[in-house]
């Protein structure tokens, strides 16, 4: 459609309104030519320094990184998913707080089901709860650093930064690190 003249005066409205949505849509707009209008496209954005990337690729992480932190779960060595996320630390805490050694109480996992647990147990989720967050820390910072090496935009451009990705980049660490300690003896 770039090229389209669209005679003044203007005596179907419903053409030009067509013409303008698919200028919204396409990158291009309607340029007064004098005697007519015509849909001209609208010039490429310039392409953002080595920097500006960055600086968006380090936003994008902080937003991917929020959201994981607030969406986290982890699997328990209780053998339940388990919420990891502020919220449910502190629930746990507050829990830990009231409940006597031995005492329990209905705990609600990650998938909505039920489970009774003690304040061992709760204590147990807690002290994981940390050490999930603490991986995905470790995975935050390991995307700053690939961000801080980029030499190129289009390398910034090739990493991944997703709630998911955070999630991926964890996992990988996690098992890096449980290969690490299954070879080392004592």
């Amino acid at each position: 459609m770039i090229g389209k003249k669209i005679q003044k005066p203007v005596t179907d409205w419903s053409n030009y309104t067509t013409v303008a949505l698919w200028c919204n849509a396409h990158r291009a707009m309607i340029e007064d030519k004098g005697d007519w209008y015509e849909v001209v496209a609208l010039p490429e954005p310039p392409k953002p320094t080595l920097d500006e990337a960055r600086t968006g690729k380090l936003a994008e992480l902080n937003a991917a990184f929020a959201t994981a932190s607030g969406q986290a779960h982890c699997r328990s060595s209780l053998g339940f998913e388990i919420n990891a996320d502020e919220i449910a630390n502190r629930n746990i805490e507050g829990l830990t707080l009231v409940l006597q050694p031995g005492e329990s109480t209905l705990f609600r996992a990650y998938d909505n089901s039920f489970h009774s647990v003690t304040r061992e147990e709760l204590e147990t989720m807690r002290r994981e709860i940390v050490v999930n967050s603490q991986w995905l820390y470790q995975a935050k910072w390991a995307l700053e650093k690939r961000i801080a090496a980029a030499e190129m935009a289009e390398v910034l451009e090739a990493i991944a930064l997703s709630p998911e990705a955070l999630a991926e980049q964890t996992g990988v660490l996690r098992e890096t690190a449980a290969g690490e300690d299954d070879g080392q003896t004592e």
